[in-house]
């Protein structure tokens, strides 16, 4: 099934969870619930799509300079310990880009400290336009916080966040 105007923005919660895809086997049915709004997903061959991305989300990593052995021998991945929407807003978007009319999606990623703090940014893919990319990283590290990763102990590891930001002019 899919809910109106909601599906891209489920695939793309999905996309960030870096534990997820190994965990989806074959068929699978999916329900959200917040309050305001409820749903469920069914959806055939699941598995193999949530495979995929994984293998994408890998060569993305591998790209950057991860070594994805180690961010797979992470158990516990490093999640966002705050809104992701709300480390860059309209009101950060560059003055230059946007008289300018510039927009586009910036990828970045992050490494995340053993304290949940960003210890390092880079943009992964860039939005065309430097105003764009130069201005996302300063936002995410004054404003992204995180759960570390942890190794199977329990222990806070080193870990990473793939993300992006799709600056749109408002």
């Amino acid at each position: 099934g899919t809910v109106p105007n909601r599906k891209e923005r489920l695939l793309q919660w999905y996309a960030h969870d870096f534990y997820l895809p190994p965990l989806v086997k074959d068929d699978q049915n999916f329900r959200f619930s917040s309050g305001r709004f409820d749903a469920e997903l069914s959806w055939s061959g699941a598995g193999e799509a949530f495979r995929q991305l994984g293998g994408c989300h890998d060569a993305v990593l591998a790209q950057a300079g991860v070594d994805t052995s180690i961010v797979r021998a992470a158990p516990v991945s490093a999640k966002p310990a705050n809104v992701p929407g709300y480390w860059a807003t309209n009101a950060d978007y560059p003055s230059s880009a946007m008289r300018a009319r510039e927009e586009g999606e910036v990828g970045f990623l992050v490494t995340i400290g053993t304290d949940g703090n960003v210890s390092e940014c880079r943009v992964a893919s860039s939005s065309g336009f430097a105003n764009l990319d130069d201005g996302t990283c300063p936002l995410i590290r004054r404003r992204a916080k995180f759960e570390p990763a942890r190794d199977a102990a329990g222990a806070p590891v080193t870990g990473y966040y793939l993300g992006r930001i799709m600056w749109k002019i408002p």
